[in-house]
């Protein structure tokens, strides 16, 4: 197997496995995430993720919760809702304090480098990642 063939192979497994963890989200609190639309998440959702977790003695754990917000808030469609603007909302999918004119340009920033990475990627022939 190419060294191309192999890098392939581990980016569909990754987006594999991140497309499995958002799923998790989603069917824990359909309310608050989305494959399709997602929300801005309130500042400090983890925290509140953690604690509902425990509240209800969910089958996740706290490592993979961080890993799959982590890999949902790095999605180029969570960056783009980011950078419209408007409100963050908690886990019962109510409004929960505003995204800054700062978090706008941040995820702008990152979505920019996500653009590039998968310009990158694209002119190798190969498809980019979240």
């Amino acid at each position: 197997m190419s060294r191309e063939e192999r890098m392939a192979r581990n980016r569909a497994k990754k987006l594999r496995r991140g497309q499995e963890a958002i799923a998790g989200l989603v069917a824990h609190w359909p309310q608050l995430f989305s494959l399709e639309q997602p929300n801005p998440l309130k500042i400090g959702i983890a925290a509140d993720i953690y604690k509902d977790i425990k509240a209800r003695k969910l089958e996740l754990t706290r490592a993979k919760a961080g890993a799959s917000l982590m890999f949902y808030t790095q999605t180029p469609v969570y960056l783009e809702t980011v950078c419209v603007g408007g409100s963050r909302f908690d886990l019962s999918g109510q409004p929960c304090g505003a995204i800054t004119e700062k978090q706008k340009a941040y995820a702008q920033e990152q979505l920019e480098k996500w653009r590039a990475e998968a310009d990158a990627t694209a002119s190798q022939g190969a498809e980019p990642t979240p």
